[in-house]
């Protein structure tokens, strides 16, 4: 029996996108090249990152935007056996013509092999997907990686830059209170120094 199927955007907490539609603005954008950010760039704060083979193409067309992924590999979250994809977007905004402003969208035939990372940050921006070829390569449509299983597992195992601490700033004021109450301890020191039972002789 096949495994559970669930769109991926339900699955992964990600607000869905309608298919890319065949029409005029299909033809419009035909030239547009959907470039996905590197791999590597998004993998190490994904929420999900799993690896997968296209195994059926559910929009009726060998080029599609929806498609059933077979999972191979969870390298980070979690998935079911089979997960439809349905619009696959970057997040990250588009140059073109006007018709053409939306986010990058993802095209695989059946066969893919592919890496999808969701819901990372890249460059400041927050949410943004990205994919790379393990088997086969990308269409002409699609401006993306093509990695190794060893360097997407790699990718996926990287902690985040930003994972490193940092101390908290401290404020003007507090640094000021705190340069005050050190010389104030300071020349209580030097008192004692001079008339306790330490004094100098």
């Amino acid at each position: 029996m096949r495994g559970t199927r669930l769109a991926l955007f339900a699955l992964l907490g990600v607000a869905a996108t309608a298919a890319f539609p065949a029409s005029p603005v299909l033809a419009e954008c035909a030239r547009q090249t959907n470039a996905f950010p590197s791999f590597a760039d998004v993998a190490p704060t994904a929420e999900q990152v799993v690896i997968g083979t296209v195994v059926r193409q559910t929009s009726g067309e060998p080029l599609t935007v929806a498609f059933e992924l077979r999972v191979d590999e969870v390298l980070r979250g979690d998935a079911p056996p089979i997960i439809e994809v349905s619009g696959l977007r970057s997040g990250l905004p588009l140059q073109g013509t006007s018709a053409c402003r939306g986010d990058a969208q993802l095209f695989a035939r059946v066969g893919n092999v592919l890496a999808i990372a969701i819901d990372g940050r890249y460059e400041g921006r927050h949410h943004v997907n990205t994919v790379a070829w393990i088997d086969g390569r990308p269409n002409d449509l699609v401006l993306a990686e093509s990695l190794t299983r060893g360097q997407v597992r790699r990718a996926a195992a990287t902690l985040p830059s930003t994972s490193t601490f940092s101390a908290p700033e401290v404020s003007s004021e507090a640094r000021r209170i705190v340069t005050d109450a050190m010389a104030w301890f300071g020349g209580i020191l030097r008192i004692l120094r001079l008339t306790g039972p330490y004094a100098e002789s």
